[in-house]
C-alpha cells in the first residue's frame, strides 16, 4: 500500500517535494516500509502567441527605431500565470533599422516561472512614407522662331531632388509638357 492514494491532488508547486511511504504486509501480519521523495517539476514550457506582422514608419534619416513588443505577447502555462511569464525580444527593443521596406523578424522568447521556454516569430517592415523634394529650375525665358514657335526642351536635368531614403540615381523626373514639344504662342 501507499498512504497517498492515487490520483491524489498534491498541494505545493513545482520545486516542492511530497515524501511517499509504500508498507508492504505479508500474510501473517508483518509489515515493513520504505520511503521516497517525489520532486515536483514543471517541464511543460509556455505557450506563446505573437502579435501580427506590423510596421514603423522610417524618419528623415530613413531610419526606425524597433519599439519593445513584448507586453503584445500572450502567453498561457501550466504551472505560472501570465503576470508570471517572462518575456524577452530579439532584436532588443530601441535597435535601429536602415532602410524602407526592411523586413525584420522578432523573435519572441516566454519563460515560465520554472525555466522553461519556447518561442514565437513575426515581422516587422518599415515603410517609407515621406514624399520626394524637388526643387524646378529657375523661370527661364524663351525666344520665339519666325513662326512665333518654340520646341521645348528637356529641363529634368535642372531639377533639385532630396529623398530620405532613396538614392537620387534611383529617382524619376518627368516633366509636362514632354520635352520636345512644339510649343506655338498663338495657341
Amino acid at each position: 500500500t501507499q498512504d497517498i492514494p492515487e490520483f491524489t491532488v498534491l498541494p505545493g508547486g513545482p520545486g516542492d517535494t511530497q515524501i511517499m511511504t509504500l508498507t508492504a504486509t505479508d500474510e501473517s501480519g508483518n509489515s515493513s516500509q520504505c520511503s521516497f521523495t517525489l520532486n515536483i517539476i514543471d517541464a511543460s514550457v509556455p505557450v506563446p502567441v505573437c502579435p501580427a506582422d506590423t510596421s514603423v514608419y522610417v524618419d528623415n534619416s530613413c531610419t526606425a527605431t524597433l519599439p519593445d513588443y513584448t507586453s503584445f505577447v500572450a502567453s498561457t502555462d501550466n504551472c505560472s500565470t501570465p503576470a508570471n511569464i517572462t518575456h524577452v525580444q530579439s532584436p532588443i527593443p530601441g535597435t535601429v533599422i536602415n532602410g524602407s521596406n526592411v523586413v525584420t523578424p522578432i523573435l519572441m522568447t516566454a519563460t515560465d516561472e520554472s525555466g522553461n521556454s519556447a518561442t514565437c516569430t513575426f515581422n516587422m517592415t518599415t515603410i517609407d512614407t515621406m514624399v520626394t523634394i524637388i526643387t524646378c529650375p529657375s523661370d527661364t525665358n524663351l525666344a520665339v522662331d519666325n513662326g512665333c514657335s518654340f520646341t521645348l526642351g528637356d529641363y529634368t536635368a535642372g531639377a533639385v531632388l532630396v529623398d530620405n531614403c532613396e538614392a537620387i540615381g534611383n529617382l524619376t523626373v518627368t516633366q509636362s509638357p514632354a520635352a520636345g514639344t512644339l510649343i506655338n504662342a498663338h495657341q
